[in-house]
């Protein structure tokens, strides 16, 4: 099992690592797919509210899990609501650009977007196969999708934000 690191680097990861402060967590699930392996990935919003009745701190974010088929959490990993838009268009490029190099032959082509807490999600090229990946903890194993499954992982984050918008999202928080 890899170990995170000490320090989260995302703003939910901190927030969450906090003792002594009421913590109140919310979580909706929003979708889920398979994997090339049929394993699941699902994701959820997360707003996480700090502190007491007249000093009241709301931290707004995404959680994508790697679940097993018996639904048990392999991993997982917290987005900000900041980092979504980011996020949002390297999925679209990463499918854009397996699409433009699926017809050309390459010895080895990577594309490849890595988030503040280190989660990777790209895909690999090489004269046999096209292959989308993601993984969620640093350093862990990469979980394979298809390169078209990025469409449905951007719909889910889209639909995420839409969501957390709805429930007082914004850049600013």
């Amino acid at each position: 099992m890899i170990e995170k690191p000490e320090i989260d680097s995302t703003k939910m990861g901190r927030f969450l690592a906090r003792r002594g402060t009421l913590i109140i967590k919310e979580t909706r699930p929003i979708g889920r797919f398979f994997t090339t392996h049929e394993d699941v990935i699902q994701v959820h919003t997360m707003i996480i509210a700090l502190g007491n009745e007249t000093n009241r701190q709301m931290i707004f974010g995404v959680k994508i899990e790697h679940m097993d088929q018996e639904d048990k959490i392999l991993c997982s990993v917290l987005i900000d609501f900041d980092e979504l838009d980011e996020l949002l268009g390297a999925l679209d490029l990463i499918q854009s650009t397996a699409a433009d190099l699926m017809d050309l032959q390459r010895d080895y082509t990577e594309c490849e977007y890595v988030t503040k807490d280190v989660a990777r999600f790209g895909f690999y090229q090489n004269k046999q196969e096209q292959q989308g990946y993601l993984s969620l903890v640093p350093g862990g194993d990469s979980i394979f999708v298809a390169v078209d499954d990025f469409g449905m992982l951007g719909k889910l984050m889209a639909m995420a934000q839409s969501h957390l918008v709805s429930c007082g999202a914004s850049n600013e928080s």
